[in-house]
């Protein structure tokens, strides 16, 4: 069976061996290197390691009271929701499949970019 990979950072190049033997390189060109580098110096600046692969809340959400607090205080727990949902996307869009990984990240940074313009003063 034939093994085709993709280039790691979401360009949906494949990759080729140079080499009858040795590891498969994960980027197709010093490009593709060079771009997948900026995009881990990108998450860390969000204050996202590359490594950080999954948020276990975000898996089993709490159910929310609609009755159980005020309006501003259901405001500001949407708001901390949607900017963990907006870091979610953007981490993912460095590690899915590169169809979907632009896409992952274009929406991560619109919501977060959108928090920030409407909600200015709720940064952590």
């Amino acid at each position: 069976m034939v093994e085709i990979r993709k280039c790691a950072c979401g360009c949906g190049l494949e990759t080729e061996r140079k080499a009858k033997t040795g590891r498969r390189p994960l980027y197709a060109t010093n490009a593709c290197r060079v771009r997948a580098l900026r995009r881990r110096r990108a998450l860390e600046n969000l204050g996202l390691a590359p490594e950080f692969e999954a948020i276990p809340d975000l898996a089993k959400p709490e159910p929310v009271s609609v009755s159980a607090s005020s309006a501003d205080e259901q405001v500001a727990r949407s708001i901390l929701e949607a900017r963990a949902i907006g870091y979610a996307f953007t981490r993912l869009g460095t590690s899915a499949r590169p169809e979907l990984g632009w896409r992952a990240t274009k929406v991560g940074n619109a919501i977060l970019s959108a928090l920030a313009e409407f909600f200015p003063n709720s940064e952590r």
